[in-house]
């Protein structure tokens, strides 16, 4: 049975070498962080790191609680693992613990098919973000 874990300051150091694959995976797909990027946050405690336990690593989820002038959210800033239909069902404890936090609501900046896979958690597709990238003459 697949359980959810939050990943302590001080259980840090032991579980990162099982999400590195998982965390660099996921920073690959983008330019604006890395591995390392994500572990440094993790330590500075402005982010949280959980895993999907079956009893190895099968996902990992690394959040951030962002507090707009309105209102505070649990940010999604990363997704990934394998086997999705065995720990999707424990977003009912992330959501418990972004309550515990005092925020209102759960935000995530993914790729299409997540909106898929959430949706039968509560999530819905509010916007899109599209992207140019421009090049500047030196």
């Amino acid at each position: 049975m697949t359980t959810l874990a939050l990943v302590k300051l001080w259980e840090l150091d032991e579980a990162w070498p099982a999400v590195l694959p998982l965390v660099s995976d996921a920073c690959a797909r983008t330019d604006r962080f890395t591995a390392d990027d994500v572990l440094g946050w993790l330590k500075d405690e402005s982010m949280q790191l959980w895993c999907a336990l079956d009893p190895d690593v099968r996902a990992v989820c690394v959040t951030e609680v962002l507090t707009y002038p309105k209102r505070k959210v649990l940010s999604i800033v990363i997704l990934t693992g394998d086997d999705r239909a065995h720990w999707a069902e424990h977003f009912d404890e992330l959501c418990a613990w972004a309550d515990a936090q005092d925020c209102t609501g759960i935000e995530a900046l993914a790729r299409p098919g997540w909106a898929k896979v959430l949706s039968p958690v509560g999530f819905r597709t509010t916007h899109v973000r599209i992207e140019k990238e421009l090049s500047h003459a030196v």
